[in-house]
């Protein structure tokens, strides 16, 4: 099966789930799909970020705006509020992409992320090292966790995840890729 098979299932799932009365995604689980779906699918691929965005109708921030999530960097930045929740994501010009988490269960986000990278690794090859995430989040500070991904072409796609069980602030997980 190719990459961009096992990336559509999820959205596929969170389409089809989204649509029945009864049966939502948690806020974890549409939350790390996306998260996978977005900075990890397009790892280093800015016109690929570009066109989901597009193809999700999620409109691109103004620059007022996008000074949030960006700070002093160039790049784009969007932002979203669905039934399971508010999310931003920034693609740097340096090839940096996050997708920020406004409030979700950090427990569940993680064990979520993990699931998503076991069926990466049996569907696509891809390899995680390491394959699970553990519950790292701090309390009350932001605390980070850092893996790496190889892809089948070669490639090692660094991948940091930020989070913290604190909701005070303006966002409560971000998870960032970069191709090394």
């Amino acid at each position: 099966m190719k990459l961009a098979q096992v990336f559509a299932i999820p959205l596929l799932v969170l389409s089809s789930v989204a649509c029945s009365d009864s049966r939502k995604p948690t806020d974890e689980f549409f939350a790390a799909n996306f998260s996978v779906s977005s900075c990890i699918r397009y790892a280093g691929n800015e016109k690929g970020i570009e066109s989901l965005m597009k193809q999700q109708g999620v409109a691109l921030l103004t620059d007022d705006k996008a000074l949030h999530f960006l700070g002093s960097n160039t790049g784009k930045a969007w932002s979203f509020t669905s039934p399971n929740g508010q999310f931003a994501l920034t693609y740097l010009n340096s090839g940096l992409c996050t997708v920020f988490v406004r409030r979700v269960n950090t427990h569940k986000y993680v064990e979520e992320v993990s699931n998503s990278f076991s069926r990466i690794s049996k569907k696509t090859g891809w390899s995680f090292t390491p394959s699970i995430v553990p519950d790292f989040a701090g309390e009350t500070e932001l605390e980070t966790f850092r893996l790496e991904a190889k892809t089948t072409t070669g490639q090692t796609v660094e991948i940091i995840i930020s989070a913290t069980e604190n909701t005070a602030g303006s966002y409560q997980v971000a998870l960032s890729t970069q191709v090394i």
